[in-house]
């Protein structure tokens, strides 16, 4: 019987738990009361993000699959940064395909104008 080692796919010096415990404190960390995401939001772009976060969660649940299927966080961080008032400028803003944005555009744009 051969046994063969596959090469260890981590980078050196970095132990399993130590991989562990970035994953936890890149996603867990709410201590600032903002969303969960690993990602950088301004304070003034959160109040928007959050509100194009809770329409994305809903279509998720109608069509079953997860969140990040309907639009990933990047791109929701992106729009609510940029503000984008038309779809057009919404194609401009990057992040979403052609179907995405004939299927959700304007309500993403909808939603952006009402949080002003």
């Amino acid at each position: 019987m051969l046994h063969a080692s596959l090469p260890d796919p981590r980078p050196s010096g970095i132990r399993a738990s130590s991989l562990h415990s970035i994953d936890i404190q890149r996603g867990s960390d709410n201590s600032h009361g903002g969303p969960r995401t690993g990602l950088p939001v301004q304070a003034v772009d959160l109040s928007l993000f959050q509100a194009l976060r809770g329409p994305r969660v809903e279509l998720a649940r109608e069509q079953n699959v997860p969140a990040f299927v309907i639009l990933h966080d990047s791109t929701l961080l992106n729009i609510a940064a940029q503000r984008p008032t038309s779809v057009e400028a919404l194609d401009e803003a990057g992040g979403i395909g052609g179907s995405t944005l004939a299927r959700y555009g304007q309500r993403l744009v909808d939603i952006t104008r009402e949080q002003g």
